[in-house]
């Protein structure tokens, strides 16, 4: 399991979890489930900060 914390947000992540994704949480709360192949969102809506994390992170090779 990743876990990751930027800009108020944890980001969570399985190795061998189904599909490439991640879940987005913020004050303990799921915001955003992230498909990390299509660029969508899977469920919850992303906003313009939590894409550019996102972004970094992937260019970080974090997630």
């Amino acid at each position: 399991m990743g876990k990751i914390r930027r800009g108020g947000y944890l980001f969570l992540s399985w190795i061998g979890d189904h599909g490439h994704h991640v879940h987005v949480y913020r004050d303990g709360k799921q915001v955003l489930k992230w498909d990390l192949d299509e660029n969508k969102a899977i469920k919850g809506k992303s906003n313009k900060r939590l894409l550019k994390i996102i972004g970094k992170l992937q260019k970080e090779k974090l997630l």
